[in-house]
C-alpha cells in the first residue's frame, strides 16, 4: 500500500523534475542499475513512473522479497549487491538515510555511484508531512481560509513546519504580514523567513495583526505567554493552525 508521503510527493513539480533528470541521464549513458527497494512504491515508480525503461540488471531489499525475479530481473539481497557489475545503485524508499549509511559504510559503495529518487527539500519533510496529515492541516487550513479573509497575519514559528506548510501548500489567501520567533529577537531590520517579514515576538504587538497562528507542534506554553503576556489587553486574536484533540493536547501540557 502507498504511503500518503508518497503519494503527497510524487505529484509535486519537484519530484517529477528530479525523477525526469534521473531517468535521462540514467538511460542516455545506458548505466547499469541496480534498484534498492521492492516494495509498492517502487512498483508504482516500475508502471507509471518510467523506471521500466531503466537497464536494470538487479532489484534489491533486505525486507519482504524473495529470491527469484521480477519482470526478468533478478531479486536479491543486499548483501549480494558486489557481486554484480553496476553503475548505478537508485534507492526508491521514500524514508532513504538508513539505506544510505548501510550502502556507504557497510557495503562500501562509493556516493557518485548511489541515487535516491526521493529527496526532502524541507528539513524533516517527510515525518513532518505525516504530522500535518494526523492532525488534519488541510481541512484546518480551508477553516482559517474563509474565517480569516483579509485580516492581518502574523505567523508565529520559523521552522521546518511552517516552511512544509509554505512551501507544498496554499497560504496565498492568508495575508501573513510577518513571520514571529525568537530565533529573531536580535535581527537585522530587514531579516526575512521565506521571503516574508521576519520579527521578534516582542514587535508583534507593534504591527497591530488582527490575528496570531501558531506554526509549532508544542504550542502550549507559547499560546500561553501570548495571551497573558506579550498580547495582553492588545485585542490581537491567537488562533492555531494545527488543532491537535484533546487528550493529544493534555500529554503536551504533562511534558511541558
Amino acid at each position: 500500500m502507498l504511503s500518503e508521503y508518497f503519494v503527497f510527493k510524487t505529484k509535486t513539480d519537484d519530484f517529477n523534475q528530479r525523477l525526469d533528470k534521473i531517468l535521462k541521464e540514467l538511460k542516455n549513458n545506458n548505466n547499469k542499475v541496480i534498484i534498492y527497494g521492492f516494495g509498492a512504491g517502487f512498483r508504482e515508480l516500475y508502471s507509471k513512473f518510467g523506471l521500466s525503461q531503466l537497464n536494470i540488471c538487479a532489484i534489491a531489499d533486505i525486507n519482504n522479497i524473495k529470491r527469484g525475479t521480477f519482470e526478468n530481473i533478478p531479486t536479491i539481497h543486499p548483501e549480494e549487491i558486489k557481486q554484480f557489475d553496476f553503475d548505478s545503485i537508485l534507492i526508491t524508499n521514500e524514508s532513504y538515510e538508513t539505506i544510505l549509511h548501510y550502502l556507504r559504510n557497510d557495503l562500501a559503495i562509493e556516493d557518485k555511484k548511489i541515487v535516491t529518487v526521493f529527496k526532502e527539500n524541507v528539513t524533516d519533510e517527510n515525518k513532518n508531512y505525516k504530522y500535518l496529515v494526523k492532525y488534519n492541516f488541510e481541512k484546518n487550513l480551508t477553516k482559517l481560509k474563509n474565517k480569516l479573509k483579509s485580516k492581518k497575519i502574523v505567523v508565529y514559528g520559523a521552522g521546518a513546519l511552517f516552511e512544509l506548510m509554505y512551501k507544498y501548500f496554499n497560504l496565498q489567501e492568508l495575508n501573513i504580514i510577518a513571520v514571529a520567533d525568537i530565533k529573531y529577537d536580535l535581527h537585522d531590520e530587514n531579516e526575512k523567513f521565506l521571503n516574508i517579514k521576519a520579527i521578534s515576538p516582542l514587535e508583534i504587538a507593534d504591527l497591530k495583526p488582527e490575528y496570531v497562528l501558531v506554526a509549532t507542534k508544542n504550542y502550549i506554553n507559547i499560546v500561553n505567554d501570548l495571551c497573558y503576556y506579550l498580547l495582553k489587553n492588545t485585542g490581537i486574536k491567537v488562533g492555531l493552525f494545527i488543532k491537535k484533540p484533546f487528550i493529544d493536547t493534555l500529554k503536551d501540557i504533562w511534558k511541558s
